[in-house]
C-alpha cells in the first residue's frame, strides 16, 4: 500500500492585504520549507495580493492555491474570481466551500459542486471545507451531518476525478473561538469521514 503523503496548507483569509507584508511572510514561508519534498504544500494568499506572492512560490515545492472562485471560467460575473487567472499564475489548488462562505456569503452545496466540477475539469485540486456547525456528541448524529454534505458537494463525481479532491475538516462551532477543537474530536471526525466515503465510494 502506497504511503500517504501529508498535506499542509495555509489561507491567509483577509488578513494579509498589503503587498510588501504578503510578499516578505512569502518569502520567509518559502525560505523555511520551500524546498521541502515530503510533504505536500500549498498556499492561498489574500485575493489582491496573488500575484506578487505567486512570483515568489513559483521556483518552490509550495504550491499556489485560492481562496474561491467563480461558477464559470468567465463571462458576466462582477467581482468574482476566474480559475483562467489562477491557472495563469501557475495556481493549482482552490479552497471551496469554506464555512465562511456558506455562512456569511450563502454559497449552496449545489454552488460549491458546480465550482468542484469546474475545477477538475480543468486539472485544479479543489480543498473541499467541511464540517459541523453545532457540536454533536452523538457519532450518528454527525455521521448524517457531514453524509449531507459530502453526498451534495461531491455527487456524480468519478473515482478518479474524485482522488485529486483534498477534504478539509473544519468544526465551525470551534472556528473563531479561544480552544480549538480537540485532538481527540478531530480524529474522531476524520474516522467518520472516512467511513462515509467508504460506504459511498470505495476504501480506497
Amino acid at each position: 500500500m502506497t504511503k500517504r503523503k501529508p498535506i499542509v496548507g495555509i489561507s491567509l483569509k483577509m488578513y494579509q492585504n498589503h503587498i510588501q507584508e504578503a510578499v516578505d511572510f512569502a518569502k520567509e514561508v518559502a525560505r523555511l520549507t520551500g524546498a521541502e519534498e515530503n510533504v505536500e504544500q500549498f498556499f492561498c494568499p489574500g485575493m489582491g495580493v496573488m500575484y506578487p506572492v505567486a512570483q515568489i512560490l513559483k521556483d518552490t515545492q509550495i504550491g499556489l492555491g485560492s481562496q474561491n472562485m467563480g461558477p464559470a471560467e468567465n463571462g458576466a460575473y462582477t467581482g468574482e474570481f476566474s480559475l483562467e487567472s489562477l491557472i495563469d499564475m501557475q495556481g493549482k489548488y482552490v479552497e471551496l466551500g469554506h464555512c465562511e462562505r456558506r455562512q456569511i456569503f450563502h454559497e449552496s452545496d449545489e454552488m460549491i459542486h458546480q465550482k468542484i466540477l469546474l475545477a477538475l475539469e480543468h486539472k485544479l485540486i479543489p480543498v473541499l471545507c467541511i464540517g459541523e456547525t453545532a457540536k454533536y456528541e452523538e457519532d450518528e448524529q454527525l455521521k448524517e451531518y457531514l453524509y449531507k454534505q459530502l453526498m451534495l458537494d461531491l455527487q456524480f463525481i468519478e473515482t478518479e476525478k474524485l482522488r485529486k479532491v483534498i477534504l478539509a475538516y473544519e468544526p465551525v462551532w470551534a472556528v473563531g473561538q479561544s480552544l480549538a477543537a480537540s485532538s481527540v474530536h478531530v480524529h474522531r471526525v476524520h474516522g467518520l469521514i472516512r467511513e462515509l466515503l467508504t460506504q459511498q465510494f470505495s476504501k480506497e
